[in-house]
């Protein structure tokens, strides 16, 4: 039993699709401004990417469901790219260079806020190799003790006839 939709319901659902596909390339842009920013490894990148597509999918996912009930018509994909394209060609490019701002001033703070905790990880790090550094000829003779210890008995088992 399906409901015959009036031309004003069709209309609103249509300009809610537009909506929704100018707050995905608002998404986009979020995104790409992050990614650029942020991630310099291609496999951190490839990461972002993916979930970018899931957000992407869950937001439209929701915004379908509560526009139309999952029950698309063509109208709905034709707002939903109408509302990409015009988020491009008016504001995308505004919207991405305000990102990429924002994004390099948050990254400046960052740094200024992680430097005790690089600071101390360094330290710590020169400390460990010391004292590996130190513990390097007991490990080696640990090594050659335990290297014996094997051989003898194999060479013990051998000759009982063992292996």
């Amino acid at each position: 039993m399906e409901m015959e939709l009036t031309l004003i319901d069709q209309t609103v659902s249509f300009l809610y699709s537009v909506l929704a596909g100018a707050f995905s390339g608002f998404l986009y842009e979020l995104f790409m401004g992050l990614k650029n920013v942020f991630f310099k490894n291609r496999v951190l990148r490839d990461i972002v990417d993916i979930i970018f597509i899931l957000s992407l999918f869950g937001f439209l996912l929701f915004s379908f469901f509560s526009i139309c009930a999952l029950g698309f018509r063509i109208y709905h994909f034709i707002g939903l790219f109408l509302g990409i394209i015009i988020f491009f060609l008016t504001v995308g490019s505004f919207f991405y260079k305000i990102f990429e701002k924002i994004f390099k001033i948050l990254k400046f703070f960052l740094k200024i806020l992680l430097y005790p905790l690089k600071l101390c990880s360094i330290i710590f790090t020169s400390i460990i190799r010391r004292i590996a550094y130190l513990f390097k000829p007991l490990a080696r003779k640990i090594s050659l003790v335990y290297t014996k210890a094997v051989i003898g008995i194999k060479r013990i088992t051998v000759k009982r006839g063992k292996i």
